[in-house]
């Protein structure tokens, strides 16, 4: 089933723009935007879409999965929901995307064997996503943390705050500088004459 039509099938009054192509020769979609969501495999395809929302000035929340195939013959399943803020730190300065990682970009995602990783966990994941999502642009409650890095233990069932950034985190983001945040060809404008028209 295509995005558009579980959306509107969902809500048909909901306006849906659909571009079938890569996302970088699709950023007017991404620029107007509140939220971008990355559920993508590589640690590249993070960086460049954490960028993005950089750019942009949008929040970015990155779901990922992964199935590991234990010595014992066993698979360990886990995963992560980390939100980021334009101007606060991002996913390196959490400690998530590492050179080492980014080098090594194969991530054995394999290991499982060649059958799609679609399991539990990624409904899971995906929940915490919409909860870290109705939190930024809904009032249900104060949301004043700079990020937010949640681990998923599949095997375990178990939910808990990621302790890396404790370790590696040492103030705001070095990574992006302030200048570099935001669209220089953002049409306040035309911003405004949509929220009047609304």
């Amino acid at each position: 089933m295509q995005p558009a039509r579980v959306i509107r099938g969902i809500r048909p009054w909901a306006n849906v723009e659909v571009a079938q192509t890569e996302w970088q020769l699709a950023d007017e979609l991404v620029k107007d935007s509140h939220v971008l969501i990355g559920c993508v495999d590589g640690y590249r395809q993070r960086m460049y879409l954490e960028s993005a929302a950089r750019r942009f000035g949008l929040p970015y929340i990155d779901v990922g999965m992964d199935v590991t195939r234990l010595d014992d013959g066993q698979h360990a399943v886990a995963g992560q929901m980390i939100l980021t803020l334009p101007g606060r730190p991002c996913m390196r300065c959490l400690g998530f995307l590492t050179q080492q990682r980014l080098e090594r970009e194969e991530n054995d995602y394999g290991d499982a064997g060649i059958n799609p990783q679609v399991v539990w966990t990624n409904g899971t994941l995906a929940s915490l996503a919409v909860g870290a999502f109705v939190r930024l642009l809904t009032p249900w409650f104060r949301y004043a943390r700079d990020f937010e890095w949640l681990e998923l233990d599949g095997d375990n069932q178990l939910v808990s705050r990621s302790r890396q950034p404790d370790y590696v985190l040492k103030g705001p983001c070095e990574h992006f500088a302030a200048s570099d945040l935001g669209d220089p060809f953002f049409n306040l404008q035309k911003l405004r004459k949509a929220k009047e028209g609304q």
